[in-house]
């Protein structure tokens, strides 16, 4: 066995004991710190895993993929900006990320009433008035800023809440500190959705269609791309990319309302979620809430953490 072997299979070991120190411990531990400085310790941390291109899909894999793509999706994104402002876009895609995983620890363990009490709401009402009125909602939103927070403020607001995750946590491959992680902040989630469950797509199919006949929300994450024939081609960040005909296919089945959602960190301790209008459930419809989606990453480009999966639009 050759020192080159040797020196892989050390560095693994060593990520992977690392990887169970980062989300078992030191994440957790510092939302107990106070609110800046908490939020300091994860920007620090996400300059941390730019440097070293850290991020839990690619140290699952032993593939470092995520700086890389990242950075083809920003040239794409700000053509007109020089390196300097691409590489500074590209690490601040790590640090919102930090942040990200960040505050899914805090509100896992703290109280959130301070944090609702200072946030702002644009187009809830709306929302809550279809609900109450006997309509079920889809709720797209993409993979951006502090959208699992704002899924939290909602349900706080009295939204019953219901949303679809990936199975892809569970691969055997992703360490169990950061599977154990997910799993966390799923429960403490539903916790805030009045009832609501958060379930993968594959687990319970039926689940999403009796949660909005019943006058429900079900939140899907609408910008990953997709494949197959089936996929809908949708207008979305300069050219026809293709996307997941799910959402739409449960909003027409059940006569639900669509909506698009994102939510703004502005400043430790508050946030402004955002919703998009409501539409019924057809394709130029669609299209409007993707419009929402793109001024919102086009204008914080920085804020769209899985910018890396650009490449894959097709």
């Amino acid at each position: 066995m050759n020192l080159k072997v040797l020196f892989f299979r050390f560095a693994k070991k060593i990520s992977f004991y690392l990887q169970i120190l980062d989300y078992r411990y030191l994440l957790p531990a510092s939302t107990y710190l106070p609110l800046p400085i908490g939020i300091a310790f994860a920007y620090l941390r996400g300059i941390i895993n730019f440097i070293f291109d850290l991020e839990w899909r690619s140290l699952s894999t032993g593939q470092k993929f995520v700086r890389k793509q990242t950075w083809h999706a920003i040239t794409y994104l700000r053509q007109d900006s020089n390196i300097l402002s691409k590489l500074f876009i590209t690490m601040s895609r790590f640090v919102v990320n930090s942040r990200e995983e960040w505050e899914a620890c805090y509100f896992s363990s703290h109280s959130m009433q301070k944090i609702l009490d200072n946030s702002t709401f644009k187009g809830l009402e709306a929302v809550l008035n279809a609900q109450q009125s006997g309509r079920g909602i889809v709720l797209l939103t993409p993979h951006f800023d502090s959208y699992c927070t704002g899924m939290v403020l909602m349900g706080m607001k009295s939204l019953h809440l219901n949303a679809m995750k990936t199975d892809a946590i569970f691969d055997p491959r992703v360490n169990p500190a950061i599977q154990k992680y997910f799993s966390n902040k799923f429960v403490s989630m539903e916790q805030f959705f009045n009832g609501g469950r958060i379930v993968a797509d594959t687990d319970d199919k039926r689940f999403f269609y009796k949660a909005l006949q019943n006058n429900e929300c079900v939140v899907i994450g609408a910008d990953l791309p997709a494949v197959g024939k089936s996929a809908l081609n949708i207008p979305f960040l300069g050219g026809i990319r293709k996307m997941a005909p799910g959402p739409m296919r449960l909003a027409k089945k059940t006569n639900s309302l669509i909506a698009g959602f994102v939510c703004l960190y502005k400043e430790p301790g508050k946030y402004q979620l955002e919703f998009s209008p409501l539409y019924d459930a057809e394709d130029e419809e669609l299209n409007k809430i993707y419009q929402f989606f793109e001024s919102n990453i086009r204008a914080m480009p920085q804020r769209w953490w899985v910018s890396d999966l650009f490449y894959q639009y097709k």
